[in-house]
């Protein structure tokens, strides 16, 4: 039996030293399970982190996206508006371009204007100088022929003057 508890203990002791192994390798992993497990608390911290921060933007987005909505709107209304006065003020351009033509004639092909109410204007202006050179010169004539015939006319006055005078007088000297 003493060998067997020999042998026994022998056995005991190799199991022992192979627990004993095997607990060092137990102990060397958990050491390695604790570099992980510190990295998987890192990185979970991180996570969180970044959660927040995703959350964070997730919210500041959405606010932006109401603002740029708004903004779109605002920039429709805006739109509209000047379509509205562009719209306007492209009949004013056209009423203006009619005028313009009434007043400065159409432009040819060369660019040269031709008609409208300048032209005629400066086509009765002419016709008025002419028609006053006329006038002057029927004035000149008309005012020379009176000049001519007042010597006579101041004698034939002044002889009709003397002989009303002389009727009016006769009847207050018979009297």
């Amino acid at each position: 039996m003493a060998t067997s508890n020999r042998e026994k203990l022998k056995e005991l002791q190799t199991a022992l030293e192979q627990i004993d192994a095997k607990a060092k390798q137990v102990e060397a992993k958990i050491n390695e399970s604790q570099v992980f497990l510190d990295q998987i608390s890192q990185h979970k911290t991180n996570a969180e982190q970044w959660r927040g921060e995703i959350e964070t933007t997730k919210s500041q987005s959405a606010e932006a996206h109401g603002e740029i909505k708004a903004l779109k709107e605002e920039i429709e209304e805006t739109r509209e508006g000047l379509t509205e006065k562009l719209s306007a003020v492209e009949i004013k351009k056209e009423d203006i371009d009619k005028f313009f033509i009434k007043i400065f004639g159409e432009e040819d092909a060369q660019g040269k204007r031709s008609g409208g109410l300048s032209t005629r204007i400066s086509q009765k202006e002419k016709e008025a100088d002419a028609f006053l050179n006329t006038q002057e010169k029927k004035y000149k004539e008309l005012f020379e022929k009176i000049e001519s015939l007042l010597p006579g006319a101041t004698s034939t006055g002044l002889a009709q003057a003397y002989y009303d005078q002389k009727i009016s007088y006769k009847w207050p000297v018979i009297i």
